[in-house]
């Protein structure tokens, strides 16, 4: 199974083909710093921002910085190091 991931945001643009990952089941980190599977150079994330993960089945996100992640709309802001799934 596999999930795909795209920055959608104004600064997509600039991140060229890196504003798209597949993620497999063995997960990524994301990040703005150098050692994330996904690093994505914005001030607005995190230098380690979020994990995603796969069990039994499902993809999941956790929170792993001060910035918060919403999922589906700004609005939906998910709690740090609690994993939601996707």
């Amino acid at each position: 199974m596999y999930l795909a991931l795209e920055v959608v945001s104004p600064q997509a643009a600039s991140l060229g083909a890196e504003r798209r990952r597949t993620v497999g089941p063995g997960g990524l980190t994301i990040g703005r710093v150098p050692g994330n599977d996904w690093v994505i150079p914005d001030q607005y994330i995190s230098k380690q921002h979020a994990r995603i993960t796969f069990a039994n089945g499902t993809f999941f996100v956790e929170g792993l910085g001060r910035n918060p992640i919403a999922l589906g709309s700004p609005e939906n802001l998910i709690p740090s190091h609690q994993p939601r799934p996707l």
